[in-house]
């Protein structure tokens, strides 16, 4: 199954979802936007992608765990992608399971686990990162630090409702 997120006019869109489960081999397609996301889940093969130019800024406000070759932004039709299509914002921890594929710029307030084979492209931040066996990570220089800015330094402006507190997101 697929889900497409449409905005319309000339404002960036703003999304308040609190709850997205993405089954085995679902795909969601983002537009460039801001998507307050309480609790996500991904399902095995699942796929995010982001549509048309811009930045997809996605906050999660729980732990997030990616199942088996489970994709976040991958390469577009015409083989590009980008790293700075992505800002992503995790309020816990960001496991991904072997075989995922992510490109984003990324901060977790836990720590990030990469399961083997795991493939990430961009810059990613948190408390401690770890690698499984053959997974690897390429650093793209972002170039959206300033919309990610004030959600990195904590003050939480635009949540849409989402309250931290002790480093979580009620």
């Amino acid at each position: 199954s697929s889900i497409s997120l449409v905005g319309g006019g000339t404002e960036e869109p703003i999304y308040l979802i609190d709850s997205l489960n993405l089954g085995y081999k679902s795909t969601l397609t983002l537009v460039p936007g801001t998507y307050w996301v309480r609790s996500l889940t991904m399902g095995s093969e699942a796929t995010i992608s982001i549509m048309g130019e811009g930045t997809a800024k996605v906050y999660v406000g729980q732990d997030l765990s990616l199942s088996y070759k489970a994709m976040i932004n991958p390469a577009q039709a015409d083989g590009s992608r980008s790293a700075n299509r992505l800002g992503l914002v995790v309020y816990g921890a960001l496991t991904t399971n072997s075989q995922v594929d992510i490109s984003a710029i990324a901060y977790a307030s836990g720590s990030m686990q990469f399961g083997s084979s795991a493939q990430a492209e961009g810059a990613f931040t948190a408390s401690g990162v770890m690698l499984g066996s053959s997974a690897s990570v390429a650093f793209e220089a972002p170039s959206l630090t300033s919309d990610l800015g004030q959600i990195c330094a904590g003050d939480g402006d635009g949540s849409g409702g989402f309250t931290r507190s002790r480093g979580a997101v009620d």
